[in-house]
């Protein structure tokens, strides 16, 4: 036999791969509302403090550099 006669038929295939698409999203451990709000938070608070010492060195930098401009 051709290897193309030993192959299913593609909707049964396609019905094959959505079944265990299906079987593997039910062995998914959701995290619960007040997890998700609690890890939320925290990444826009250490978002904004790293932003904010981002903004503070390249302000720093930036200044430092037309100081230094200034005395030569």
């Amino acid at each position: 036999m051709a290897d193309s006669e030993k192959k299913k038929n593609i909707f049964k295939r396609i019905g094959g791969w959505f079944k265990s698409l299906n079987a593997e999203r039910k062995k998914i451990s959701w995290a619960s509302w007040k997890s998700v709000r609690s890890n939320t938070w925290i990444v826009i608070v250490t978002i904004v403090i790293v932003a904010a010492a981002i903004g503070l060195v390249d302000y720093l930098l930036a200044n430092g550099i037309k100081g230094l401009g200034v005395l030569f």
